[in-house]
């Protein structure tokens, strides 16, 4: 289980709103039924979606 209070996936991103859409976006499509990015059993799209953003598997880029 991963600790939804915990602020390594903050630290990744550095910007808690966009830490909340990233976080938003991934759980809508892994509830839409995309397949998650890690190999880890986790019990739910949100806890999946803070360990893919912990992991680097999903980033963002700002636009210029």
């Amino acid at each position: 289980m991963v600790d939804i209070t915990n602020e390594k996936p903050l630290a990744k991103i550095g910007n808690s709103f966009i830490l909340a859409s990233l976080l938003a976006q991934r759980v809508k499509e892994l509830r839409q039924g995309a397949r998650p990015l890690i190999e880890r059993e986790l019990d739910s799209p949100v806890e999946i979606a803070l360990a893919e953003i912990y992991e680097g598997k999903i980033t963002f880029k700002l636009p210029e």
